[in-house]
C-alpha cells in the first residue's frame, strides 16, 4: 500500500468515525427545485467529481450529484441506472454484461482513485486494460473506448463519493457541507467576492437528484493566460486578495487552493485585481487540527517567526473585520454542516489567527517582517512561479473526455 492510497483510506475512515464528516438528513420538499426544461445540459466527467454543466443563455451553472445515499448492495445498479438513463450511450443491459454479469462485481468495485497512480482505475486508464478492473474485454470492445471510459470515471467518482458519505445521512452531502460552510463563513468576513456561491437544489426531469448547484467562477483560470494577461498579474491588489484567501483557507484548513482551483479577475483596464475560486471542498477541509502555521500547496507559512501575518502587504479593513466578529457568530453560521468536533478546532484557529492580525496591526516591526529575512512564499509567489509542467501534469490526469450531451 502506498502513501496515496493509505491517505484516501485514512480519509474514508475519518468519514466513518464522524471525524470529518456530519450526520445530516434532508427532505427533497423543502430544497428548492431548478427548472432545466429551457437549458443545454452537458455532463463533464473529466474532473474528480462528475458535473453536469447547465447553459442558461449567457448564464453556466456546475451542478454536483448529492445522490440520496443506498446500501452497498445497491450502489452500482444505481449508478449504472443513471449513467445511461442521462447519457443515452448504453443501456443497463449492456453495462451489466460489460460488469460480466454482476453488480456485485468486486473487482470493479475495488477500482481505487484516479489520484493513486498506482491503482487498478489508473492502470486502465494508462494501459487500455479492461480486464485490469474486471470488465469484460470483448464487451468493452463492442461499446467502443469513449463509451467505456466515461462510464468507468463516471463511477470511480460516485464510488468515491459514496465512501466519504458512510456516516450515514439521507443524501452525499460530504463535498456539499465543505463548500457551502466556506460560502457563508467568507460571506461573514465580508469577502463572498473571493467565492463562487453555492447552494442546494433538486433537479426533475430528466436528472431526478438532489444536488449542488454553483455559478461559473468570474474571471480567467491561471492555466490559460496569455502572456500579456501574465504579465498583469504583478499587480498589489491582487496579492492583498490572495493573502486573504490564504489568511480564510488557513481558518478552513482548505489545502486545495493551488493555481487553477481559482480564476484571476481582470477589470476593464486588463489589471489583475482579485480572484474567485470554484474549487473549494476539499476532503480534508475544516480538519480538526488547531494547527495554522503549515504552509498549504508548497508555500510558507502565513504566519511568520513573530507570530504576525508574513506578509506586509495586509489589507487592513479584511483585518479589522476578521477582528471583529463574534465567536458566537462564527460557530452558529458553521454549525448547520460542520460537526462539533471542527466547530472547535474551527474557533482555535479563529482565535489564533485573530491574535496573528492583532500583532500585525499594532507592531510594525511584525507587519514588515519576513519569515527567515526575505520575502515569504504565498499564494501569490506561488501563483507567479507557475509552470507548465505542473499544468501538464493537471491536464494528463484529467484525461481527454468530451462533455456528454444530455437531452432535457
Amino acid at each position: 500500500m502506498n502513501i496515496i492510497d493509505l491517505k484516501i483510506k485514512l480519509t474514508y475512515l475519518l468519514c466513518r468515525c464522524y471525524i470529518i464528516s456530519k450526520h445530516r438528513r434532508i427532505d427533497t420538499n423543502e430544497v428548492r427545485k431548478l427548472d432545466v426544461s429551457n437549458c443545454n445540459l452537458e455532463l463533464n466527467v473529466a474532473s474528480s467529481n462528475n458535473l453536469i454543466e447547465i447553459t442558461r443563455g449567457l448564464e453556466k451553472l456546475y451542478f454536483r450529484f448529492c445522490d440520496e445515499h443506498v446500501r452497498y448492495g445497491l450502489l452500482l445498479a444505481k449508478i449504472s441506472d443513471r449513467f445511461c438513463s442521462i447519457t443515452n450511450l448504453c443501456s443497463t443491459t449492456d453495462i451489466l454484461e460489460l460488469l460480466d454479469g454482476s453488480y456485485h462485481n468486486t473487482q470493479f468495485y475495488s477500482m481505487g482513485s484516479i489520484n493513486n497512480f498506482e491503482s487498478k482505475v489508473y492502470k486502465y486508464f494508462k494501459n487500455d486494460a479492461p480486464a485490469t478492473i474486471g470488465l469484460n474485454a470483448n464487451k468493452a470492445l463492442e461499446l467502443g473506448k469513449q463509451v467505456v471510459d466515461s462510464f468507468v470515471h463516471y463511477s470511480w467518482s460516485e464510488f468515491a463519493s459514496w465512501k466519504l458519505n458512510e456516516c450515514g445521512g439521507s443524501h452525499n452531502l460530504f463535498h456539499y457541507n465543505r463548500s457551502r460552510c466556506q460560502y457563508e463563513l467568507y460571506k461573514l468576513f465580508g469577502v463572498e467576492r473571493l467565492i463562487c456561491s453555492i447552494d442546494l437544489v433538486y433537479i426533475g426531469s430528466p436528472i431526478y437528484c438532489l444536488g449542488s448547484i454553483m455559478n461559473c467562477a468570474k474571471g480567467k483560470n491561471p492555466l490559460n493566460l496569455s502572456e500579456g494577461e501574465k504579465k498583469a498579474l504583478r499587480n498589489p491588489s491582487l496579492e492583498r486578495e490572495l493573502v486573504i484567501l490564504y489568511i480564510m483557507d488557513v481558518l478552513c484548513y482548505e489545502r486545495d487552493h493551488r493555481p487553477g482551483n481559482y480564476n484571476i479577475v481582470f477589470n476593464d483596464r486588463g489589471e489583475a485585481v482579485s480572484i474567485q475560486s470554484f474549487d473549494n471542498d476539499s476532503s480534508l477541509t475544516f480538519f480538526p487540527t488547531s494547527s495554522i502555521s503549515k504552509g498549504f500547496v508548497g508555500c510558507d507559512s502565513i504566519v511568520n517567526s513573530n507570530g504576525a501575518i508574513a506578509c506586509k502587504n495586509l489589507d487592513m479593513a479584511f483585518a479589522k473585520k476578521f477582528i471583529s466578529v463574534d465567536e458566537s457568530l462564527l460557530i452558529n453560521t458553521a454549525k448547520p454542516y460542520l460537526n462539533s468536533l471542527q466547530q472547535k478546532f474551527l474557533l482555535i484557529r479563529f482565535r489564533k489567527l485573530k491574535k496573528a492580525l492583532l500583532n500585525t496591526i499594532y507592531s510594525e516591526k511584525h507587519a514588515i517582517e519576513k519569515i527567515g529575512g526575505n520575502n515569504a512564499h504565498l499564494y501569490y509567489q506561488r501563483l507567479l512561479s507557475w509552470n507548465e509542467n505542473e499544468k501538464d501534469a493537471i491536464t494528463l490526469k484529467q484525461g481527454a473526455f468530451k462533455k456528454i450531451k444530455i437531452n432535457a
